[in-house]
């Protein structure tokens, strides 16, 4: 398994409102991790 780690950021309000928020984006790293059997150690 590998070890890995992420971070999320939204550089404009304009990404928020087309569904890139924070949220959105820790939601599709945790489904991608769990479908390639990653070991997502943190998300910063």
């Amino acid at each position: 398994m590998l070890n890995v780690v992420s971070y999320v950021r939204v550089s404009t309000q304009g990404q928020v409102k087309d569904g890139y928020s924070l949220q959105y984006q820790v939601d599709e790293i945790n489904r991608y991790c769990q479908e390639n059997n990653w070991n997502l150690l943190r998300i910063y």
